[in-house]
């Protein structure tokens, strides 16, 4: 396979030159902690050791000059030593969230949001979630539902959320940064959805309080007539370890037919506002039974009582749009690469209509598809601004697309950091 572009090449493509002014550069970045780098047994060992890695990160963090940073997979013990040390020196702030439950044991890891002191003000302290410990109202849910496979699922497992509520001193804008980390794994789609409803849940909760405590909304018309405050706009970054789409049958969804497009159901939630009940990726509709490694999924009426209802998850009134897919009209088809697998897991979610993309991180492959993802040179604002009105070229992500498994010389994780830049709206 021939060799990409290092990250210190890849460029912010314009997409909405004629917008200027109070513009924040996202990145969200997954970056590979110690305790998982196991799993990449394909890299060579002096390129796996973290000491090489972490100043492959750092680097690119440098590079990419953003003003706020989502981390995903970030070692406690990095956040508090070298990655504090880099803060200082590049004028950032930041908040860090464990992750008390692991795949593996290790060195804790977590998420962490960092946001750029010049530019933005922490107006309150961030607010820190685990999802095991939500109820089901916080996802609009009945209580009942706490009863079922996928929710005590849901409560074995120790991912969570982080948001932080800043005020853009340029403008005096509100933002509510968050960064999440979903259940890694491809058995429990319905798991992940029912954490990302219970983000959705709080997220929304805290972007009408910050909006009513801030002096969001309100005039001169008294209590009773006063128009209810506009909710603060949302950047919500992670690892959500879920495909935008799926064209080929698996051996986790054996039912997509042959060229079909089978959206995940944290994407279909996240973009479209709510999840059905007979959507695959539904607890309701991926009923499983327990097994020795790893529940087995059976139809819909089978075993695993107690079943989960068929009632639609909700992004609890949020309204979203991912990055790249607003930029370029279409996700890039992989933001991660092993030697195993290549998919898209990686999203900047933005506030729709709060928050508008006016650049996007360029990707460092060129995949074939329309329109291109990566920045030929002085990157040309065409391409980008008209990708946004329709979809664009669905390429495969291992048979089309010409990335090298990652982390090698270059690049220190195998996930690719995303983003862009965002202007209020």
């Amino acid at each position: 396979m021939p060799s990409v572009p290092g990250p210190l090449t890849r460029q912010f493509i314009s997409v909405k030159p004629q917008l200027v002014g109070n513009g924040l550069k996202v990145i969200s970045y997954n970056i590979l902690a110690p305790r998982y780098a196991s799993y990449n047994s394909y890299v060579p060992p002096q390129l796996l050791a973290w000491e090489h890695r972490r100043e492959l990160v750092l680097q690119e963090l440098s590079h990419y000059g953003a003003d706020l940073v989502a981390l995903q997979e970030c070692d406690e013990a990095f956040f508090g030593a070298e990655l504090a040390a880099w803060m200082a020196k590049a004028g950032m702030k930041g908040s860090f969230v464990p992750r008390p439950v692991g795949p593996v044991p290790g060195p804790t890891e977590g998420i962490a949001v960092l946001w750029r002191a010049e530019a933005l003000e922490l107006v309150a302290a961030p607010r820190n979630l685990l999802f095991s410990e939500l109820g089901p109202q916080v996802a609009g849910l009945p209580a009942e539902v706490a009863g079922t496979q996928p929710w005590l699922k849901l409560r074995e497992l120790g991912e969570g959320a982080v948001m932080a509520l800043l005020r853009h001193r340029d403008s005096g804008r509100l933002l509510v940064f968050s960064c999440t980390h979903a259940f890694w794994n491809p058995v429990f789609p319905d798991v992940k959805a029912l954490q990302v409803a219970l983000l959705c849940g709080e997220l929304a909760a805290f972007s009408k309080q910050a909006a009513a405590e801030q002096g969001g909304g309100g005039g001169g018309g008294g209590e009773a007539t006063a128009p209810a405050p506009v909710p603060v706009p949302v950047v919500l970054c992670g690892d959500f370890n879920s495909l935008a789409e799926k064209r080929q049958p698996d051996v986790f969804d054996p039912q997509v037919p042959e060229g079909a497009r089978q959206v995940s159901g944290v994407y279909q939630l996240l973009s479209g506002g709510t999840l059905a009940p007979d959507h695959p990726d539904h607890p309701h509709t991926r009923v499983w039974k327990p097994g020795p490694m790893a529940p087995t999924v059976i139809p819909a009426g089978g075993e695993g009582a107690p079943r989960f209802p068929a009632l639609p998850l909700s992004a609890s009134g949020l309204r979203l749009g991912s990055l790249n897919a607003l930029a370029f009209g279409r996700e890039p088809p992989l933001t991660t690469r092993t030697a195993t697998f290549a998919g898209t897991l990686d999203y900047v979610w933005l506030s729709q209509p709060g928050l508008e993309v006016t650049a996007a991180l360029s990707l460092p492959f060129e995949d074939g598809g329309s329109p291109p993802l990566m920045a030929p040179g002085a990157a040309a604002a065409g391409p980008g601004a008209a990708a946004s009105t329709q979809p664009g070229t669905w390429r495969d992500p291992v048979a089309d697309v010409a990335m090298v498994p990652v982390p090698n010389e270059e690049y220190g994780s195998d996930h690719l950091a995303v983003g862009g830049e965002v202007q209020f709206v």
